[in-house]
């Protein structure tokens, strides 16, 4: 069950990675590591210590809610990329060589 939960979180994981390395690749390196402090101190590890100390849940749990913070920091992240790149002018990026 675990295993199965993993696999779900995989597609989150990766637009949060793609998506922070599009930001940090434009130079903008803060944003991406604000939401992860957020994510991991402020949703993550409240519900960890929620669920499985206070509750005393399986395992499980702890998948699932390591899902769901990847789930919240990709859509962050998103979110943040969507507005860094609208911003942006990339007209200019690319000149032509003569």
């Amino acid at each position: 069950l675990c295993l199965a939960v993993g696999a779900l979180e995989q597609p989150a994981i990766a637009i949060a990675y793609a998506m922070s390395g599009a930001l940090k690749g434009v130079g903008d390196t803060k944003s991406p590591l604000y939401i992860s402090i957020f994510t991991g101190w402020v949703i993550r590890l409240p519900l960890m210590f929620y669920f499985i100390h206070i509750l005393k849940k399986s395992v499980v749990y702890v998948w699932w809610i390591t899902a769901i913070q990847w789930g919240i920091e990709a859509i962050l992240l998103y979110f943040v990329c969507r507005k860094t790149f609208n911003k942006k002018d990339f007209r200019n990026l690319y000149s032509p060589s003569n």
